[in-house]
């Protein structure tokens, strides 16, 4: 689980580990040859998983999660492959329109990962670009990369049996019937009054729906027929219901539309030790591989496979890891021009980046690294042609340095400034830290 506030949406808990040391006690003198002329050797990025047991949630932000009511669907079980939220942690919120539980949490004005009319929601993306299937209205699988798990019936009345959430946030387990195609437009006034939202169910019998001009779907946008709807809600319901699915979404289709000139590593937050090219590694699952081919292929399945189990954020630690592996200097590893292999060729000034997605803050137990963004860092020397300044060493200077110890923060700066690899002096990539408090 999480502790404190959780980040308003996923797009902003994205965290790049930077690499690269910049002049900033200084002013910069900005290049007018964009940073990826400056050399012909491919970057490495490694994409890092939130895959915490929030990720499993349907609604966000964690403000809005009332008597462990969590999910807006009674849920399959393992439905996302590994262990599941049990007991008092599993309630789902009612369907009665009179509950403003049930109307506010299907409402994408406040539950900002529901479905949304004005918005269309497409299927994700494969490894060459394409895209899958659209899901069944008639059967919505809950995972579309694992449709074993079960479907969903969008068009019919439902009766399951669940721990319920009333208005009042008490929770009551009996068996309850209910349409699942529906969601609540918010009319303004009181969030927390029924009368502020209007009940709209996608059913056959009505046949046009208002929507929004984004829906190109929709042959008459802004209006749309009901078989237009009605698959627009199954894809939102298969590919984009929970924080993880959204997550996929979204991720997905930014690498799909990336060429094969980088290098691409897959890791998980709560991955553990394994065995990455020879060398014991944390949080890595797959080492940098060109993003070609089968290499590419075997990214998307990682990302879209990859179990989600009950369990907390250890994001420090994860980034930590990253950083360890980064650090490798033989010729299996991220340097190298074949890793994985012996006797590769390790470049200077080979880029690397880490993107870390989560929807949170870090829960893990960590320290060693103390209040590194307030402490110099290592003096480097830039390899990069035409490169100004030719030396640079970090300062702590806002809004970089802190007076916060082994934050997040500082684990990224350990590994932006400091060279550590033995007999290369290399500059080492470029971007943002994440905040410090993070």
């Amino acid at each position: 689980m999480k502790t404190g506030h959780i980040i308003s949406a996923i797009r902003r808990a994205i965290l790049l580990l930077v690499l690269m040391p910049l002049p900033v006690q200084a002013a910069l003198s900005l290049s007018d040859v964009p940073l990826f002329l400056t050399t012909a050797v491919d970057p490495n990025i490694i994409f890092t998983l939130d895959d915490s047991g929030s990720m499993q949630f349907e609604i966000m932000p964690d403000g809005l999660i009332v008597a462990n009511a969590r999910f807006v669907y009674p849920r399959a079980s393992s439905v996302y492959g590994g262990s599941d939220y049990t007991g008092t942690n599993y309630r789902v919120v009612d369907f009665n329109p009179s509950n403003w539980r049930a109307a506010s949490l299907r409402s994408s004005h406040i539950n900002k990962i529901y479905y949304d009319p004005t918005v269309r929601y497409l299927p994700w993306s494969k490894a060459d670009g394409s895209l899958m299937g659209n899901a069944n209205p008639s059967c919505a699988p809950h995972n579309p990369f694992d449709t074993a798990k079960g479907c969903r019936n969008l068009t019919v009345n439902d009766t399951q049996s669940v721990a319920w959430l009333e208005s009042d946030g008490t929770v009551k387990t009996e068996s309850r019937t209910f349409y699942p195609a529906v969601y609540f437009l918010y009319n303004g006034g009181p969030i927390n009054s029924a009368s502020s939202y209007t009940r709209i169910r996608i059913r056959s019998s009505t046949s046009s729906y208002t929507s929004g001009p984004s829906r190109t779907d929709c042959a008459a946008a802004p209006s749309c027929t009901y078989d237009e709807e009605i698959q627009n809600f199954a894809n939102w319901y298969t590919y984009y219901r929970s924080r993880i699915l959204l997550a996929r979404a979204g991720v997905g289709r930014a690498f799909a539309a990336q060429g094969s000139n980088m290098r691409v590593a897959f890791g998980a937050i709560n991955q553990g030790s394994s065995t990455i090219d020879g060398k014991s590694t944390s949080t890595l699952i797959t080492g940098v591989r060109s993003f070609s081919g089968t290499d590419r292929v075997n990214f998307f399945d990682k990302l879209y496979q990859h179990t989600i189990p009950a369990q907390g954020t250890p994001l420090r630690t994860a980034m930590d890891g990253v950083g360890k592996y980064l650090m490798r200097n033989d010729d299996k590893g991220p340097w190298s021009d074949t890793p994985g292999q012996n006797g590769g060729v390790q470049p200077i000034c080979r880029q690397n980046y880490h993107i870390l997605m989560t929807d949170g803050y870090w829960s893990d137990s960590f320290s060693g690294l103390g209040n590194t963004d307030n402490a110099d860092g290592d003096k480097h020397t830039n390899h990069f042609p035409n490169a100004t300044p030719a030396t640079y060493q970090y300062k702590p200077v806002l809004p970089y340095s802190d007076k916060y110890s082994n934050t997040l923060a500082d684990v990224a700066m350990h590994y932006w400034k400091t060279s550590g690899i033995s007999g290369m002096i290399c500059v080492k990539s470029s971007s943002t830290i994440g905040s410090s408090r993070a």
